[in-house]
């Protein structure tokens, strides 16, 4: 389905040619390169080290339930990124 699937459906589509490409590229599969790999690797590690940190320096609570999952997202957000855009 894409953009134009509703046109003679007499709905407007407001998606410009910019939001069109983001959506194209946020939803495609974008396979890590070989040179990529050692990218990912540090980003794990160092977010390990962070998430070590706090779940040993906080008492357990939702709190930190939430930060070790903000951490989780950042590195899912980094690794797209790096997939995305190299």
């Amino acid at each position: 389905m894409d953009a134009t699937d509703h046109k003679n459906d007499h709905r407007p589509i407001y998606a410009d040619a910019k939001t069109l490409a983001q959506i194209e590229k946020a939803f495609t599969f974008h396979p890590a390169k070989p040179e990529q790999q050692p990218i990912y690797t540090d980003a794990r590690a160092k977010a390990k080290e962070l998430a070590l940190f706090f779940a040993e320096n906080s008492p357990p609570s939702h709190e930190l339930s939430l930060a070790l999952t903000k951490i989780e997202e950042a590195v899912m957000h980094f690794n797209a990124g790096v997939a995305r855009n190299t």
